[in-house]
């Protein structure tokens, strides 16, 4: 069943269960149908058998009870027996011998039997006997008096069961009809609901990479359509993704084709050897700047690799207070090289513990740490506060000039810095990208805002 086609498998299920429901339906229409039939048959012999048990009961005999009409199979026949099995009366016509057999006779005297026979034996005008199906009913007059007779009536059953039978034969031909009509229905249905699958096949079929061709979508408000919008989204990130992808190599080839042709100027002069030892030692002293660049900008692409796509390492709970004096442990000393502060400020209401990796949270942090030491100024704040949305948010406060209104949208970007000349830079332009990365894998993102006052107010978010 799991190699057939996704339209095949509606369709047999869709015939398969309504097969199941015709089936149902007709037994119980032949069930209603028959049950009336034999109802009114019921009704018909029990009609009959009250007015002879109490003709009988009133003290007549058996032959002024039983009607006078001719037996035939169109009728209602009566015969009267006694508890022996002898006939005392019978309808006009009707054969001699009696309708009840003799376990029969025992149990009708007892109750009421109701018996279908199919040999019911009447005279025609010849003296011939005939014998025609019939359903027999039978009562004593009197449970309790030995000594009345048992009443039988008989009717014939033909037109009920030519009635039954011409039902059978419009189920026996009917249904099936239904089936193979309510398959050829679901054939047409499922090619029209898959059509649009099917087109979103082929043109996904048709796309060999990154591309702005998008699947068509139809204009229904169906699990198609919205199976089609959510592949399309899919599409757009992945273009979107490989758009950063291309622009990320092109921006990291980019830094590292001037170090490193600088790294290679700077040896082919000393290679030379008409430099004298000072002018060697300095070319060295430039070649092993920019391979301690080279090793900062590989290390920064990793972290930001890693921050991307993901760590399978899980989270854990990190103290709040430990992260923040860590951090700042590891950069007081730069500040106080340029005078000023780098201080944590707590207070009572803030969270203790937030869940993340400790490695990207105190590397992201770190990060805005290093941007506000190279572009901030004046006393540098560490704070942690929780936001509204159920997040925990890291600070870094310093009183600077603030971040230009034409970098404001870009700090988060990779290779974006604030310096005009690469040799002004102080860092790799991935700092800032790594925060923003290391925000987005934690179920927050990173901002920056101007602080009441004066400065900078940059921050990232954590899931709490």
């Amino acid at each position: 069943m799991s190699r057939l086609s996704v339209r095949l498998r509606v369709v047999v299920a869709s015939t398969v269960a309504m097969a199941v429901v015709l089936v149902a339906l007709g037994a119980f229409l032949r069930g209603q149908v028959a049950g009336g039939l034999d109802d009114a048959l019921g009704r018909t012999l029990d009609a009959r058998l009250a007015d002879v048990t109490g003709s009988l009961a009133a003290g007549r005999s058996a032959r002024a009870a039983v009607p006078a009409g001719e037996a035939d199979e169109d009728t209602v026949v009566v015969q009267v027996l006694d508890r022996s099995g002898r006939v005392l009366a019978a309808s006009p016509g009707l054969a001699g011998s009696p309708l009840l057999r003799a376990g029969e006779l025992r149990e009708a005297a007892d109750d009421d039997v109701t018996i279908d026979r199919r040999d019911v034996g009447v005279r025609d005008d010849d003296g011939d006997t005939d014998a025609f199906a019939a359903r027999l009913r039978a009562t004593p007059v009197d449970d309790d008096r030995a000594d009345l007779p048992i009443v039988v009536a008989a009717t014939g059953v033909a037109d009920r069961d030519a009635a039954v039978r011409s039902l059978d034969t419009a189920l026996a031909i009917g249904l099936p009809v239904a089936i193979l009509l309510s398959a050829a229905l679901g054939w047409a249905l499922a090619r029209g609901a898959l059509r649009p699958v099917e087109a979103m096949r082929r043109r996904a079929d048709g796309i060999a990479g990154p591309s702005d061709e998008r699947l068509p979508v139809p204009r229904s408000r169906d699990e198609i359509a919205r199976l089609g919008r959510t592949l399309n989204a899919m599409l757009d990130r992945q273009a979107a993704g490989f758009r950063r992808e291309r622009a990320f190599a092109a921006d990291a080839s980019h830094e590292l084709r001037t170090p490193l042709t600088v790294l290679r100027t700077e040896l082919d002069l000393a290679t030379r050897g008409e430099r004298d030892a000072g002018e060697l030692r300095a070319a060295l002293a430039s070649a092993s700047d920019e391979t301690r660049r080279l090793e900062r900008l590989a290390d920064d692409l990793l972290v930001l690799s890693r921050a991307e796509s993901g760590r399978p390492d899980p989270p854990a709970e990190v103290p709040v207070r430990h992260l923040l004096e860590a951090v700042r442990d590891r950069f007081s000393g730069a500040f106080a090289a340029e005078d000023r502060s780098l201080e944590v400020v707590l207070d009572v209401a803030d969270p203790r513990v937030v869940t993340g990796r400790s490695g990207d949270l105190d590397r992201a942090l770190s990060g805005l740490v290093v941007n506000a030491l190279h572009h901030g100024g004046g006393e540098t704040e560490l704070r942690v506060a929780a936001s509204g949305d159920g997040r925990v948010a890291f600070h870094v406060l310093d009183r600077g000039p603030g971040v230009p209104t034409d970098l404001r949208g870009r700090v988060f970007d990779r290779f974006v810095t604030g310096a005009g000349d690469r040799r002004e830079r102080r860092g790799t332009g991935l700092g800032l990208a790594i925060v923003a990365a290391v925000a987005a894998s934690h179920g927050g993102r990173a901002d920056v805002e101007d602080r009441t006052g004066g400065g900078t107010d940059a921050w990232f978010s954590v899931a709490g």
